[in-house]
């Protein structure tokens, strides 16, 4: 058989903890998105532009709390 799934051909050694790598693959994840969350609130990030108003910039940063709350909360939940 051809070798080109990673996980079928490490899974054939005898020992292989399937079950660690899962985890850390989980938590790679999980912090990767975490960062592009924690990203988005960098006041002197790319993604953060100044408003022309006060109330464009609360509405901005409501739009930016509600979008990651969930996930945040979500992570919190499942530790």
């Amino acid at each position: 058989g051809l070798l080109c799934d990673e996980r079928m051909v490490l899974k054939g050694f005898e020992g292989w903890p399937e079950k660690k790598v899962e985890c850390l693959r989980e938590v790679v994840a999980r912090h990767n998105e975490l960062n592009r969350i924690a990203s988005g609130w960098d006041p002197y990030g790319d993604a953060w532009r100044p408003k022309a108003n006060v109330i464009a910039e609360l509405e901005n940063v409501m739009g930016k709390f509600e979008a990651s709350s969930s996930t945040v909360e979500w992570y919190m939940r499942e530790k």
